[in-house]
């Protein structure tokens, strides 16, 4: 049943084609380019939930720009661990430089004394990358080894946060 109503569909369309291209060549002509831009933007139009949906599935990147010292990286942390609570897939980069590397350093506290050790190594074990500037240590006679291990060093924090901003993150200094 169903087959025959399909067949008699598609006679009847052909028909009015036929009819159509008999009596308005012009207009035959054209008909076919614009069932087919028709359809084109129809799939186009289709296809952009699922672009969308492709899109706010992809995990949110930021970057902390951390350069005044320790009163900014408490801050800092105070932000990313909000902003992971907001997003937990978030790719999250901390860059210290100049003053910046000082919560970097295993022995650093903040001004209650309390150990900034503990909260990055948790905060690492979650997916955030903690970066050091390298022009930092060696212009502060820093040696690597007193970073907090998983602390990461590369050559120059400024350009680190240039490369990630050209990446796509998102920059934000607390």
């Amino acid at each position: 049943m169903h087959s025959d109503i399909s067949h008699s569909i598609v006679r009847s369309f052909r028909n009015a084609f036929l009819y159509i291209q008999s009596q308005y060549r012009p207009i035959a002509r054209a008909l076919p380019g614009l069932i087919r831009a028709t359809l084109a933007l129809a799939l186009l139009a289709a296809a952009q939930p699922a672009r969308a949906e492709a899109e706010s599935a992809a995990p949110t990147l930021t970057v902390y720009h951390i350069s005044e010292g320790v009163e900014q990286a408490s801050r800092a942390l105070r932000f990313v661990a909000n902003h992971l609570s907001g997003d937990p897939s978030a790719r999250i980069v901390l860059v210290g430089h100049g003053p910046g590397v000082d919560f970097l350093l295993a022995d650093a506290a903040d001004r209650n004394g309390t150990q900034f050790a503990p909260g990055i190594r948790e905060l690492i074990a979650r997916g955030v990358e903690f970066e050091a500037c390298n022009n930092t240590l060696l212009s502060r006679h820093i040696d690597r080894s007193a970073l907090i291990p998983g602390v990461k060093v590369v050559p120059s924090g400024v350009v680190e946060l240039s490369r990630l901003q050209a990446k796509g993150y998102a920059y934000l200094k607390p």
